[in-house]
């Protein structure tokens, strides 16, 4: 974990925290590898709920003297949000596409490069289910560049 990460984290929790209200729970927590995690909802299949995973681009070369390469370009944020039913007359308590601009909006202002996956309906928002998503061969449903002119070195 980096401390760019912990800070974008803190930030991001208190936006979320005040565009979302009391309404819809919004917590952080930490990932396996210590990545910071922001829960919305409370985390169950069928609910309000999102989970996002914010991480520092991994560096894939190394610098003159042998270490690893500084790495400037945007952290990653990987958000995951429930599919809504497809069969009629399903009463849909998934995350409202509302709540999602909401999200979306935090995250892009931020200046994050943002990964979106959206797990199948019945598969709640959590960190071993996002983890699935990112490992698995088809990637991210949609990813967004955090700045479009100048995508690798914003943020600095």
């Amino acid at each position: 974990m980096s401390s760019k990460a912990q800070i974008h984290a803190d930030s991001l929790l208190q936006k979320l925290k005040n565009r979302l209200g009391a309404a819809v729970a919004v917590a952080k927590a930490f990932d396996t590898d210590f990545q910071p995690l922001i829960t919305i909802g409370p985390g169950t299949a069928g609910s309000n709920s999102a989970i996002l995973k914010i991480a520092a681009e991994v560096s894939l070369f190394k610098n003159a003297i042998g270490l690893a390469q500084e790495v400037y370009t945007p952290h990653r944020l990987q958000i995951a949000f429930e599919d809504v039913s497809a069969t009629a007359g399903v009463v849909n308590r998934t995350l409202t596409e509302a709540t999602k601009a909401k999200i979306m909006a935090d995250a892009l202002n931020q200046g994050f490069a943002v990964d979106v996956y959206v797990l199948a309906n019945g598969t709640a928002p959590t960190a071993a289910n996002l983890a699935t998503a990112v490992a698995a061969a088809a990637g991210p449903t949609a990813t967004l560049p955090p700045d479009i002119f100048n995508p690798l070195t914003n943020q600095q």
